[in-house]
């Protein structure tokens, strides 16, 4: 029973002759074809065809009058092999003897002797049978640097790096700086690197103060006197950053006197006016 003429949803191959479900055949893809058009030749023969692997049948009645003509025909003989003839042993060739085997001397040993050979012969001959010497500087160990902050921070689009902290009151803030002043804060332990684009400050600005003033235990570093401000030793007028390196505990009295003069020269003046 034929399949395809009764059933909508198969088909018969026009090429192979066999019946197959509708989605084995590709469509038509025209304008003016239906929708659901579908080509008569399935999918399988299209890609044999495509291929170059879709041959023509054989034809029997050809086949067959071939394979008659072909065991009529008498069959060729196999060509006859000539035997080699035997050479007589008088044009043979005389064997060769095996070598001895010998112990080879040691590497080492032998590497020694020519090596304090060939020493002696070149003091002897002097530096200038032998030409210039020369010298080998000796081998010294690798000096690994430490990464400073400049090599862990990278500026993004701007220049900038992100520092956040906390202020007094425990609230979070978050701004922009220069990469240069980031570096310069990470460097004097103001800050830490977080990311290579963001620092995190390490005080706010109470606890920075008892810090310093904990760390120089109330000693003014100018006179020695009892201390509870802090004072930059590099003016904030000259550059100078709130840093741990840049502030020291100082008195009231050598705070302002100082004002935005620098430490070493304020304490010249000092020490002048003293021996006056």
């Amino acid at each position: 029973m034929d399949m395809g003429a009764h059933c909508l949803l198969h088909k018969t191959c026009s090429r192979c002759g066999k019946t197959k479900y509708y989605l084995q055949f590709p469509t038509k893809g025209l304008k003016r074809s239906k929708n659901g058009a579908r080509k008569n030749i399935c999918r399988t023969c299209t890609r044999r065809k495509s291929k170059g692997k879709l041959l023509p049948a054989p034809d029997t009645a050809v086949m067959g009058e071939l394979t008659a003509v072909q065991q009529a025909l008498p069959a060729e003989p196999a060509p006859a092999v000539q035997a080699a003839e035997p050479v007589p042993l008088s044009l043979q060739p005389p064997a060769e003897e095996p070598e001895p085997f010998r112990l080879a001397p040691p590497a080492a040993a032998a590497g020694s002797r020519s090596a304090e050979a060939r020493g002696a012969d070149r003091r002897q001959a002097g530096p200038q049978s032998g030409g210039p010497r020369r010298t080998v500087p000796p081998l010294k160990a690798p000096v690994r640097k430490k990464p400073g902050a400049g090599r862990l921070l990278r500026q993004d689009r701007d220049g900038l790096i992100r520092m956040k902290g906390r202020s007094k009151n425990g609230k979070r803030w978050v701004q922009d700086i220069d990469w240069a002043l980031a570096v310069l804060l990470v460097e004097e332990r103001a800050a830490i690197v977080l990311t290579p684009y963001m620092i995190r400050r390490l005080y706010s600005n109470d606890d920075f103060r008892l810090m310093i003033l904990e760390r120089d235990r109330f000693t003014c570093r100018y006179c020695g006197e009892y201390g509870d401000t802090i004072d930059h030793i590099v003016p904030r007028a000259k550059g100078g950053h709130t840093t741990p390196v840049n502030c020291v505990c100082s008195c009231y009295a050598c705070n302002q006197s100082k004002a935005d003069k620098d430490a070493d020269e304020f304490i010249r003046g000092a020490q002048e006016r003293q021996k006056v």
